[in-house]
């Protein structure tokens, strides 16, 4: 059986560029879907991860066998819906902060209500749960 395959695009803060490259990305990809992140980082990312499972739920049966590909906070939602889904077979995450991101800590300080950006800082509650899952 032929695998699914989901690209899942970071907030990006320059769509035109990010929205090329991913399409580039996504073809090279073997024609994955693009997903975006629900709320552009506006919620916090086990609800992303939470709704953008959903999606792939929807376009996968149980027994598909799935790919994800995740472009930077992508690569996170990736990680995190593969967690709980055993058709996903693989997960390949670009340029994707594990360990968080230093660069997401002044953007926490200027919109304080993005809670994917807090998500995705240095050291954050999320980004070690990850790491211990």
């Amino acid at each position: 059986m032929e695998a699914k395959s989901f690209f899942i695009a970071g907030t990006g803060v320059m769509p035109p560029l990010t929205d090329a490259v991913c399409r580039d990305i996504a073809r090279d990809c073997g024609g994955a879907k693009i997903i975006s992140i629900p709320g552009g980082g506006r919620l916090s990312l086990p609800e992303a991860s939470r709704r953008v499972g959903a999606i792939i739920d929807r376009e996968a049966t149980d027994s598909t066998p799935i790919v994800i590909y995740g472009w930077s906070m992508g690569g996170l939602i990736a990680s995190e819906c593969a967690l709980v889904r055993p058709q996903v077979h693989h997960v390949v995450a670009i340029s994707t902060p594990f360990r968080g991101t230093k660069m997401a800590l002044p953007l926490v300080l200027l919109f304080k209500l993005l809670p994917g950006m807090r998500d995705i800082a240095w050291g954050s509650d999320y980004i070690l749960g990850l790491a211990e899952r």
